[in-house]
Parts: structure tokens; sequence; C-alpha cells
């Protein structure tokens, strides 16, 4: 099992517009679970960086390539104010 935390900069992003399009883009894809960390979003401290990523949400799929095709969707929405961490299932 795969799981990737996708975060995003709350600097340079708009964490509802990521957590609609994470909905938009699972929806119908078998396999791919996703659960948001909306205590995680809220009450991440503020790094005090140029960059500000916080966790917005687990996907979990069994195949690597739905998660990997999933990042670049975000990447491709909203460039590089998403990051992903791989942690173990």
């Amino acid at each position: 099992m795969n799981r990737w935390i996708i975060s995003a900069d709350r600097r340079r992003s708009n964490p509802e517009a990521v957590r609609t399009e994470l909905l938009n883009l699972c929806e119908g894809v078998i396999g791919l679970t996703i659960e948001f960390l909306d205590d995680a979003q809220a009450n991440a401290p503020d790094a005090g960086k140029f960059r500000d990523f916080a966790p917005l949400a687990k996907v979990t799929s069994d195949e690597e390539r739905i998660l990997a095709w999933l990042l670049e969707e975000l990447v491709a929405t909203f460039g590089w104010a998403i990051d992903v961490t791989r942690t173990s299932a």
C-alpha cells in the first residue's frame, strides 16, 4: 500500500481550491482513497520560511502510478505550491 501526504503552501495557494481539485480528480478512480487533514492544515505552525507547506490530505493506493498521476495533475494546476511526502502505510 502506498500512502502520500499532499501538502499545500499556505502563502501561495488556496487550500480550499486544492481540496476541491483533489475531490474532482479522485472521483471515480478505483483504488484511490483520500483523507483530508483539516486539523493538521489549520494547526500547523508557520515555519517562517519563504514557503509554508502544511499537510492537506493523505492519499492511498495500491498502485504508486495512480498517486504519481494525481501529483502530476495537482502540480499542473497549482505549480510548486504543492508538495508530497511519502509515508509507510
